[in-house]
């Protein structure tokens, strides 16, 4: 297997593939802090639990490190956690939240499957609160979709969560003059 360690390529790779494999009793943890624009990176998580935290570095950027497209796919657990680390950026930002993605500009966008938690950790402007707008059109049938708004004063849109048996879970630092909209489907 892979030692902890940064996987450094060139310009001229489209696809980056990454298999978690099945090494020892448990999953891995995977930080995924930049990619490179262009190159679509894909993860692909073994039959054990395995975290996956993207901008987990604590730089300034947040997304905006990974201008790359980032796939993965959960492993055969369906046990797998996807956390998008996006506190340390210094803007405001809108955020989209579907069962298959996460989008926001300057950022290349994460598409998933086979999870059991996806987390939004939302911009705050480095502790003084990032004004967000974040929809959420769907979730993911048996996902636990968390969205953590920081302490910014958010807007929260809550477009429609599927059929599915999802948990949706709109959290932590909500200032007041936030709101949340539920719109019925």
């Amino acid at each position: 297997g892979l030692s902890p360690a940064p996987i450094e390529y060139g310009p001229g790779i489209t696809t980056l593939n990454v298999n978690t494999g099945t090494s020892g009793g448990g999953g891995v943890t995977v930080a995924i802090n930049n990619t490179q624009a262009g190159t679509t990176t894909v993860f692909t998580g073994g039959a054990n639990q395995n975290v996956f935290n993207l901008a987990y570095a604590t730089e300034g950027g947040g997304l905006s490190n990974l201008p790359g497209p980032v796939v993965i796919h959960g492993g055969a657990s369906g046990a797998d956690a996807v956390t998008l680390h996006d506190s340390f950026e210094i803007a405001n930002d809108n955020y989209t939240i579907t069962s298959s993605t996460v989008s926001r500009a300057n950022f290349g966008g994460l598409t998933y499957d086979g999870l059991g938690a996806l987390t939004l950790n939302a911009e705050n402007n480095v502790g003084l609160g990032g004004d967000n707008t974040i929809d959420i059109n769907s979730t993911a049938d048996g996902v636990a979709t968390t969205v953590n708004g920081q302490g910014g004063v958010d807007t929260i849109n809550v477009n429609g969560t599927g059929a599915g048996s999802g948990t949706l879970i709109i959290s932590t630092g909500l200032r007041g003059g936030s709101t949340v909209n539920v719109v019925a489907n």
